[in-house]
């Protein structure tokens, strides 16, 4: 196709054109049509990681070649593959030597919006990887166990703990991912954190007040 061949001699960045070109509206492999499609659930990455391949193979930079805007935030492709459970075209980025770690401009990165939104089978291929299972956000010192745990994401929360994620770590407010989790009222993600040996004698921040060991 056309953009093909642009992209072939360097003229336009090559993923954008497959995953950020609005102007194709339906097509499933741009962002436009890929943004509509995921939350629908009707893109499983195939075509994705058809398009991503060639395109890396024309020359394409797998990080800087094609940042993405969804939700006017500038995002990696990767990063937009692990928001939305694309593990093929995620592992054909990570072969190709994208950034595991990157934070965007609302100081995310791909472990932890697969760890927020539960994607597991993501976040395990992102472990696979070597991604920094303790990267904490630079706003809110958060890691992916934290957020796992604030959003009650019971899969994604076991694999962390079995990859080694620090269970003590702690927000500015002095909560660690078990207290996030008795915080929201998980008990799901509350009793995996317990049974890994998470400190349940820690002070934790409950309903907007601090409580000690002495009060649980």
């Amino acid at each position: 196709s056309n953009y093909h061949t642009q992209s072939a001699h360097g003229d336009v960045p090559a993923l954008t054109l497959v995953l950020n070109d609005a102007d194709t509206g339906s097509n499933p492999t741009t962002a436009h049509g890929c943004h509509k499609q995921c939350q629908r659930g009707h893109v499983d990455g195939s075509s994705v990681a058809a398009a991503v391949s060639a395109l890396l193979r024309a020359g394409s930079d797998p990080d800087h070649g094609a940042p993405l805007i969804e939700n006017d935030i500038r995002i990696s492709a990767l990063y937009f593959c692990a928001s939305h459970g694309l593990e093929v075209p995620a592992q054909i980025l990570i072969d190709a030597g994208a950034d595991l770690n990157a934070f965007n401009e609302e100081f995310s990165n791909p472990l932890h919006v697969a760890s927020q939104t539960g994607h597991s089978k993501m976040v395990q291929l992102l472990i696979d990887a070597r991604a920094l299972i303790n990267a904490r956000r630079p706003d809110s010192n958060s890691t992916p166990l934290i957020t796992a745990a604030q959003k009650d994401r019971a899969d994604v929360v076991a694999l962390l703990i079995a990859a080694g994620a620090p269970l003590e770590d702690e927000l500015p407010n002095g909560n660690t991912a078990l207290g996030a989790a008795v915080d929201k009222g998980w008990v799901e993600s509350t009793s995996l954190l317990l049974e890994a040996g998470a400190n349940p004698l820690a002070s934790f921040m409950y309903q907007g007040r601090r409580w000690t060991a002495e009060e649980n």
